[in-house]
C-alpha cells in the first residue's frame, strides 16, 4: 500500500507551523493561556483555514447525472492528493493535537459536540482551486511509482521521468503510486521488442519519435540488431506472461493466439485509467466451454480471479461479492467503491447475475448508494473499469449486452494440473506466490516475487497497455462453445439445445416453415420442458440458434416473427405437417380457410432460414403478382390492400414508342 500523506514527519512540521503562524489557529486563549470554549466563529475558522493549512479542501469532480455538482473531500501534500472521510481526519486531527501537549488537550476536549467532524460542516472546506488530476488521456497512460512515472503510448513506454516534470497545476492520486521502485532493466526480450517497433512502426525505440530519414531507420535498425546479437545479460524468469500464456491454453494444451491476444487487451484496457465515450465495456473472464464440459457445473480454480487480483499490485482495485448481485438484491452492494477505485471486480459470479445492473455502469456516471450517506456518482470519463469473472455466462442477449461486453474465454490449464498433478500456480512459477494488492511490500520474504520478477510484470503489463492503445477493443470474437453454452442457459436443456441445432441444420434454405411445427415436434419429444413455453419464445430460441449455426431466421425480416394469413396454400401445407387437429397454447385449433372470407383467416407465424451460403436466400425479391392474396404481408390486412387497389385504374393499351426520342 502506498504510504498515508499524514505521517508523524508532516504532523510535527504542521505542528511548528501552527506555532509559528497564529493566523491559522482556530482557537482562543484566555489571560491565564487556557483554550477558551468553541463558539461558531471557531468552528467557522477551523473550516476555512486551519484546514485549508492543514491541506484538505474539496476536489471538484465534475457533475452527477442530474448536472449536480459532485466533490470529494481530500489531504494534499505537495502535488499529491488522497481521498480522506470524516472520521479519518477527525483522527488526524486528534493526532496533531495529542502531539501539542498541555494545550492539544485542552484543544481536543473541546470538540464534546463534534459539530465539525460531519459531512455538511466539511463541504464548506473552500475548493482545491485550478488544480487538475493528473491522468490517463486517450493517446497516453501514466504509470507512478516511488522513484518517478513512465508515460506508456502505442508507440512504446517512456524511460523513467521525475516528478518534477508534472505541470504545477496538475495533483495526482497518492492511492496511484505503486510503493515500489521501478527499473527499465535491459534484456533481450526488451531489445527484441524495440527492435520489432522499429521495423514495424519506424519509432526511435528511446525518444519516441517517429524517424522519417530511410537511412536513420536502416542504421537504428543495424544499432538494435546487433545489440540483440550481442547481448549476454541475464534474461529475468517471466512468471506473468507464462501465466497469462496459460491461460489461453486450449483443451490439447496449445496456446490459442486469438485467446491470448484478446487477454492481453483486455490487461492494458483495464489497465488504461481513461474512458472513451460510447466505447465503455466490461471484461467478462469466464471459462472455456467444449465439448465434454458439463455446462452447469461451476468447476473453477482456472486463475482467473489471480489475474485481476494480481493487476490490483499496480491499480486501485475493489473487490465484490459477484454472487450477491442478483435481481432486486440490495443497491448498497457498490458502496465499497470510491473515487480513487480503478477497477472493480466482480468476483464469482453466478449464473444468475444480474447483468442489467451493469449497463448503466458502462454507458454513464457510475452512480453508488451507501447506507445513512448522499449519493453521489463518479463522472462517467473518471469512472473505473470493470471486470467480471465466472464459470457461467452472464444472463442476456441483443444488442445491448453485446456491445456492453468484452468477453475472454480462460481454459482449463491450471485446474488440470491441480486435479491431475496437485500442482498449484506456485510450484509451477518457481515456487512463488503470485502477489495480492496488501502483499506488494514482501520483496525478500519466502515464496515472494523478487525486484526482477516486478519490474517484469509491470513491463508485461505496460505491453499490454500499449496494444490496447493501438488496437482498441475487438468486437465480437467468442466461441461457438461459449455462444451455444448461453443458449443453453437461456434454454435451461442441453437435450433441447442439441435436438434444435440439429433441426435447423435439416431445413430447406428458402422455404417457408410453420412456427408450429417446429413446436409440435419439441411438445411430442420434449413434453414436460415446454409445459410454460410460449411458441413465441421457442422462435426466440430459433432465432439464436440460427445465428450459432450461421443460418438466419427470417432474415428479410430482421429476425422479428412473419405472421401470414393461412389461405388456401398454406392451409394444405398445415394439414399436410399434421397440424389441422393440433390443439395451440389457447386451446383451440386452426380455422379452415375454405368458404371464410379472406379477412377473417387466421394469421400463423411463419419463418424461413437464409445462408450466406446461398446468396439469393439473403435478398428479399419483389413480388409483382396480380394475386392479391399473395401480397398481403403481417403489416398490412386484405382488405386495406383491396381498398387501395380498386381506386387505380389500370390502362390496357400497350405504350407507344417514340424512336425518334433515343436518336
Amino acid at each position: 500500500m502506498t504510504s498515508i500523506l499524514w505521517d508523524s514527519r508532516f504532523l510535527n512540521e504542521f505542528k511548528q507551523e501552527l506555532h509559528h503562524n497564529p493566523s491559522i489557529q482556530f482557537w482562543e486563549e484566555d489571560v491565564n493561556g487556557d483554550v477558551m470554549d468553541f463558539k461558531s466563529t471557531h468552528y467557522k475558522k477551523m473550516l476555512m483555514k486551519f484546514f485549508p493549512a492543514l491541506g484538505v479542501k474539496n476536489l471538484q469532480l465534475g457533475t452527477t447525472d442530474k448536472g449536480r455538482p459532485t466533490s470529494t473531500l481530500v489531504f494534499t501534500r505537495g502535488n499529491r492528493v488522497e481521498q480522506i472521510d470524516p472520521q479519518t481526519l477527525k483522527q488526524v486531527c486528534f493526532r496533531l493535537f495529542n502531539l501539542m501537549g498541555e494545550k492539544g488537550t485542552q484543544i481536543r476536549n473541546n470538540f464534546y459536540k463534534e459539530k465539525v467532524f460531519n459531512k455538511d460542516e466539511l463541504s464548506l472546506i473552500p475548493d482545491l482551486e485550478g488544480k487538475k488530476v493528473f491522468k490517463d488521456n486517450v493517446l497516453s497512460a501514466y504509470r507512478f511509482f516511488q522513484n518517478g512515472f513512465v508515460e506508456i503510448t502505442r508507440n512504446g513506454v517512456s524511460p523513467l521521468k521525475s516528478y518534477d516534470e508534472i505541470p504545477e497545476d496538475y495533483v495526482i492520486w497518492n492511492s496511484s503510486v505503486i510503493p515500489k521502485d521501478y527499473e527499465d532493466t535491459i534484456t533481450k526480450e526488451v531489445l527484441e521488442h524495440k527492435l520489432s517497433n522499429i521495423i514495424a512502426n519506424g519509432i526511435h525505440p528511446e525518444t519516441g519519435d517517429l524517424i522519417y530519414q530511410k537511412n536513420d531507420r536502416v542504421k537504428l535498425y543495424q544499432e538494435f540488431k546487433d545489440k540483440v546479437e550481442s547481448f549476454e545479460g541475464e534474461n529475468p524468469d517471466t512468471h506473468f506472461k507464462d501465466f497469462v500464456e496459460n491461460l489461453s491454453r486450449d483443451e490439447e494444451g496449445d496456446i490459442d493466439k486469438n485467446c491470448l491476444e484478446r487477454l492481453e487487451i483486455a490487461i492494458g484496457y483495464l489497465c488504461h485509467r481513461y474512458n472513451t465515450a460510447n466505447k465503455r465495456q466490461y471484461v467478462l473472464l469466464v471459462d472455456r466451454f467444449y465439448d465434454g464440459v458439463e455446462k452447469d457445473v461451476a468447476n473453477g480454480g482456472n486463475g482467473k480471479s489471480l489475474l485481476i487480483n494480481t493487476l490490483g499490485t499496480l491499480m486501485n482495485l475493489t473487490i465484490l461479492n459477484g454472487k450477491e448481485i442478483k435481481k432486486n438484491s440490495s443497491s448498497f452492494k457498490l458502496a465499497e467503491v470510491t473515487t480513487a477505485t480503478e477497477i472493480v471486480h466482480f468476483d464469482d459470479a453466478h449464473s444468475k447475475f444480474d447483468g442489467d445492473r451493469l449497463n448503466p455502469l458502462v454507458t454513464g456516471n457510475f452512480h453508488i448508494e451507501r447506507k445513512y450517506e448522499n449519493p453521489f456518482s463518479i463522472p462517467s470519463q473518471d469512472a473505473p473499469k470493470i471486470a467480471i469473472t465466472s464459470n457461467f455466462p452472464i444472463e442476456g442477449k441483443g444488442n445491448t449486452y453485446k456491445r456492453r461486453q468484452f468477453i475472454c474465454e480462460v481454459g482449463h490449464y491450471y485446474r488440470l494440473q491441480d486435479e491431475n498433478f496437485g500442482l498449484t500456480p506456485r510450484e509451477l512459477h518457481g515456487c512463488k506466490d503470485f502477489p495480492l494488492p496488501n502483499q506488494i511490500n514482501t520483496e525478500g520474504e519466502p515464496f515472494s516475487w523478487s525486484k526482477s520478477d516486478w519490474n517484469e510484470f509491470y513491463r508485461y503489463v505496460f505491453r499490454c497497455i500499449q496494444k490496447y492503445l493501438k488496437d482498441g477493443l475487438p468486437s465480437g470474437g467468442e466461441s461457438y462453445y461459449y455462444n451455444r453454452a448461453k443458449i443453453v442457459q437461456e434454454i435451461g436443456s442441453e437435450e433441447v439445445t442439441t435436438y434444435l441445432i440439429d433441426k435447423i441444420q435439416t431445413l430447406d434454405i428458402g422455404k417457408e416453415y410453420f412456427n408450429e411445427e417446429i413446436y409440435k415436434d419439441l411438445q411430442e419429444t420434449f413434453p414436460n420442458h415446454l409445459e410454460n413455453v410460449s411458441t413465441m419464445s421457442m422462435y426466440g430460441w430459433l432465432v439464436s440458434i440460427g445465428k450459432l449455426c450461421k443460418l438466419f431466421v427470417n432474415q428479410h425480416r430482421g429476425g422479428r416473427q412473419d405472421n401470414q394469413r393461412l389461405n388456401e396454400e398454406r392451409w394444405e401445407r398445415y394439414v399436410s405437417v399434421g397440424l389441422e387437429d393440433w390443439i395451440n397454447k389457447e386451446g383451440r385449433t386452426r380455422k379452415n380457410p375454405k368458404g371464410i372470407p379472406s379477412g377473417e383467416q387466421d394469421r400463423v407465424g411463419v419463418f424461413k432460414i437464409s445462408s450466406m451460403k446461398v446468396p439469393t436466400s439473403m435478398v428479399s425479391k419483389p413480388d409483382f403478382s396480380s394475386n392479391t392474396d399473395d401480397k398481403v404481408t403481417s403489416e398490412e390486412p386484405v382488405k386495406k390492400v383491396k381498398k387501395k387497389m380498386t381506386k387505380k385504374k389500370v390502362k390496357e393499351e400497350p405504350t407507344k414508342v417514340n424512336l425518334e426520342d433515343f436518336s
